[in-house]
């Protein structure tokens, strides 16, 4: 399918919906441009190295004390999945500042969104806002959106979507290959792109040589290996797959990619005034969420 009749397609099948003036003024006052706020991202950050952190200073303490059998693996499989989850906050962390909504300031905003996040997760900030902000967002469920392609080709999207296709799918999500089409994906979209400036590029290649040099130097590349690489290439891969289906609160972020996480619930609030919005919300909860994502109506 072209682009063009994608476009096309988008347009008959997402008619924007028009919210009253009234409410697009009183959802426009939690956006950061109206109301400032340097601290809820950096706040995020911080809770996330600090439980990073934590959890790879637990382990070690561990593994070097504790000497009874399978202590140590059982702690080290936990806080695994634990920085793993944490790595993905990191790339939440990247992800809100691509759409310049993880702080007021710009200037902290990219750096919280680069070197504090994104670059550590090997993620380019330049490649993500062309893979999301630029093409996913103003061309969603069509060819030009790489994540909706993703979605086709595993047909839980376009005409190839069934029940059983997304049963297959979530099953699949338990097996090694789908970490490895995550991963691929991400080298693809967000770390080795075409989009990709040359200069950022150059940038977060030194900052992570740095890094890793400085554990090595000192003597602490097993712990790099340990708490980052082995937790990035697994725990965070399989946790990626998996919430790659569910975002929370998706429908407020594409309705109005401005507002910084911290505030969905509160515009989710604003926005049930709407009777068409509200229809869409009669069942709350992460059941009734898998309910929706399995069912297919096979008339459609």
């Amino acid at each position: 399918m072209s682009s063009e009749l994608s476009l096309r397609n988008y347009v008959s099948a997402f008619k924007r919906h028009k919210f009253d003036k009234s409410l697009r003024n009183e959802i426009a006052k939690y956006t950061l441009t109206n109301k400032r706020d340097n601290y809820h991202g950096l706040l995020a950050i911080i809770a996330d190295w600090t439980i990073i952190i934590m959890g790879a200073t637990i382990s070690q303490y561990v593994r070097n004390n504790i000497h009874l059998p399978f202590i140590w693996p059982i702690t080290y499989v936990l806080v695994i999945c634990i920085i793993g989850a944490r790595q993905r906050g990191l790339a939440r962390g990247l992800h809100e500042a691509t759409h310049n909504c993880f702080a007021s300031n710009k200037y902290l905003n990219f750096f919280l969104g680069t070197f504090c996040s994104g670059y550590v997760i090997f993620q380019s900030f330049r490649g993500y806002q062309i893979s999301h902000v630029k093409n996913h967002h103003p061309y969603l469920g069509t060819d030009r959106d790489p994540d909706y392609q993703g979605l086709k080709e595993n047909g839980i999207c376009g005409i190839d979507r069934t029940s059983e296709n997304v049963k297959r799918y979530l099953r699949s999500l338990f097996l090694p290959s789908a970490s490895f089409k995550y991963l691929l994906y991400l080298i693809k979209y967000r770390i080795w792109t075409k989009d990709d400036d040359d200069g950022e590029t150059i940038v977060r290649g030194v900052y992570l040589t740095m890094i890793v040099a400085a554990f090595i130097y000192s003597g602490n590349a097993l712990i790099l290996l340990l708490y980052w690489i082995i937790p990035y290439f697994t725990a965070h891969m399989w946790i990626g797959s998996f919430i790659e289906l569910m975002e929370h609160y998706p429908l407020v972020h594409h309705l109005f990619p401005k507002i910084p996480e911290w505030e969905y619930d509160n515009v989710r609030h604003i926005l049930m005034k709407d009777e068409t919005y509200a229809s869409l919300h009669r069942r709350l909860g992460w059941k009734n969420l898998m309910k929706e994502i399995i069912d297919v109506d096979e008339k459609q």
